[in-house]
């Protein structure tokens, strides 16, 4: 699926995510600033799909 000519790619989402948790444990970010960025990405997630959807179907493509 595209949004406005850019590609929305759920995996590269997931990929930040699971990045920003290992780097998070190696750096030994408190777990305060952990759940903030752990659910700061899903909700930038979530922004880009409904964004998407109110686009729909003019930019999106198979």
């Amino acid at each position: 699926m595209t949004m406005d000519g850019k590609r929305l790619d759920i995996m590269t989402h997931m990929e930040d995510l699971t990045q920003f948790v290992g780097d998070s444990a190696r750096g030994g970010l408190p777990a305060r600033e952990l759940e903030r960025g752990v659910w700061t990405r899903p909700l930038q997630l979530g922004h880009d799909l409904e964004a998407a959807y109110f686009a729909w179907p003019a930019s999106w493509t198979a």
